[in-house]
C-alpha cells in the first residue's frame, strides 16, 4: 500500500466515523423529541403508523397512527430513505446534524 492510499484509508476511515456519530446524534436527539411529546407520522405499505421510537440501526418502532400502542400492534420497520428520516425530524421539530445539512 502507498502512502497515498494509506492516507485516503485514513481520511475515509475518519469519515465513516464520523458519520456514524452524526446518525447517533440524530438518533438520540430524535428519541428525546419523542418522549417529550412530537408526534410523527409515516405512511408506510400498511397505512399510517405513528413512530414512537427509533433505534441505533434506524428501526422504527411503530403502531397504526390513531390506535394507542399494544403488543398487537406494534410493528418495526427498517429506515433507509434519507429523505423520509428528513421529513420524520422535521416533523420532530428536530434540526440535521450539521453534517448531514444540504444532503
Amino acid at each position: 500500500m502507498t502512502k497515498l492510499q494509506r492516507q485516503e484509508a485514513k481520511r475515509q476511515r475518519a469519515r465513516m466515523k464520523a458519520v456514524g456519530e452524526a446518525c447517533q446524534d440524530e438518533i438520540g436527539r430524535f428519541n428525546q423529541a419523542l418522549s417529550a411529546g412530537a408526534k410523527v407520522i409515516i405512511n408506510t405499505a400498511f397505512g399510517m403508523y405513528r413512530v414512537h421510537s427509533v433505534n441505533h440501526d434506524f428501526w422504527y418502532k411503530t403502531s397504526p397512527f390513531n390506535q394507542a400502542p399494544s403488543f398487537t400492534n406494534q410493528r418495526s420497520f427498517c429506515g433507509c430513505n434519507d429523505g423520509q428520516w428528513a421529513d420524520m425530524m422535521q416533523q420532530a421539530g428536530v434540526l440535521r446534524n450539521p453534517l448531514f445539512k444540504g444532503c
